[in-house]
């Protein structure tokens, strides 16, 4: 599998850091966090959305102008993404702020596994 490119919005950036494993490897954390420190809203995305902070820590946002960015992932978080969307789907914890990115990323993979699957039947 090569690397992948998803629009993702801000909402959708933010439940994937959520969504990344906190223990593991050393290379496989050191690729989660430089895909994290992407993921996190930057000067443009400021100005574009029209992001201020509100309390302690916390970020609001024009959701009406947020069309998402494209972000490159790679096989290793795929799986790993991929795997934490399923998990909380087969155990009913999928929740709403996983569900669009389960609907872009899970989705299509179980169709291209599946035609895989059918194909190699033949």
């Amino acid at each position: 599998m090569d690397f992948q490119v998803f629009n993702l919005t801000l909402d959708e950036r933010f439940a994937l850091m959520e969504l990344f494993p906190h223990q593991g490897n050393f290379a496989t954390l050191g690729l989660i966090e430089g895909l994290k420190r992407e993921l996190l809203p930057d000067e443009k995305d400021f100005k574009e959305l029209d992001i201020v902070e509100i309390g302690e820590g916390g970020l609001k946002w024009n959701v009406a102008k947020d069309k998402g960015r494209d972000f490159e992932i790679g096989p290793i978080l795929l799986g790993l993404i991929y795997k934490a969307l399923n998990d909380a789907e087969k155990g009913d914890k999928l929740n709403v702020k996983y569900y669009t990115l389960f609907k872009k990323i899970a989705i299509p993979r179980r169709e291209a596994e599946e035609a895989e699957r059918k194909k190699g039947k033949k």
